[in-house]
């Protein structure tokens, strides 16, 4: 059953051995995932469902890796510390598959060769106590709004049939626009994007994240967007508790750390 999901932002430099000196300027930020990864914790996860925007996207399709087994690090990042390895759930992975085909949704398998950092990065605080815990990895796509909302339904429906305890990784960086050295440059729209993200998500108003204007979407150059709508999807109709823990732009993108909580005491 669905235990715990969340959003995390995944640039590399929060790892501290990414970030190192630079790592002051993203403090906030990293104390919240450390935070966060106490709180998953708590739940006994035993299979951790993550969405990446930077695993090769399909036009048409959602992704569903299917590797026995998955590995990835940040040496790309100067990072040779940080070394992770996985099992793929297949018992979760083999029921998404058929829930979606029955459900009339686009779903693609494929073989991941190497964790992306969208990936990685969350999953390093996420999992560092958590020998054995498994995953199943998800893409997103370029299909419309309305199709990544009925993905995330669709695991509701996956993850509360199982006996397991499973938990929702939607990792995503905000607007990259919000500074004029920010990778995608300035935009004024950056800025609002990312307040409004963070206000409705405070006020579980995610009907207004799914219907935000889509100039705004586009202007702010953002990577997380569709993995949000496939989140609240997934927790649309269910009972839970959500936890604001923070949100910082130092390096001009947005990162947002956030979570819900659907088994509490």
């Amino acid at each position: 059953m669905l235990k715990f999901a969340c959003i995390t932002p995944h640039a590399p430099i929060i790892v501290p051995s990414v970030g190192k000196e630079e790592a002051v300027k993203v403090e906030k930020t990293v104390k919240a995932m450390e935070e966060l990864a106490e709180n998953l914790k708590k739940t006994n996860p035993q299979t951790l469902v993550i969405v990446s925007p930077h695993t090769p996207l399909l036009p048409e399709a959602f992704g569903l890796a299917v590797n026995k087994n998955f590995s990835g690090d940040l040496s790309q990042f100067g990072d040779f510390e940080t070394k992770l390895s996985f099992y793929l759930d297949e018992e979760l992975a083999e029921t998404i598959e058929k829930t979606a085909k029955k459900r009339g949704l686009p779903l693609q398998t494929f073989s991941l060769d190497f964790m992306d950092h969208g990936m990685v990065v969350p999953l390093s605080f996420l999992t560092k106590d958590m020998p054995g815990i498994k995953i199943v990895p998800l893409t997103f796509s370029y299909l419309d709004r309305q199709s990544h909302f009925l993905f995330g339904k669709m695991l509701q429906e996956t993850t509360q049939k199982s006996d397991k305890n499973i938990a929702f990784v939607a990792s995503g960086d905000l607007s990259h626009a919000l500074t004029f050295d920010a990778p995608a440059g300035f935009h004024p729209d950056g800025k609002r994007f990312d307040q409004q993200i963070v206000s409705l998500i405070k006020e579980n108003k995610f009907n207004e994240v799914i219907n935000l204007d889509e100039k705004l979407v586009q202007n702010a150059a953002e990577c997380g967007y569709r993995s949000l709508l496939i989140l609240f999807g997934l927790l649309d109709s269910l009972s839970f508790q959500t936890k604001f823990l923070s949100y910082e732009g130092p390096f001009g993108v947005g990162y947002l750390v956030s979570f819900f909580l659907l088994s509490f005491k």
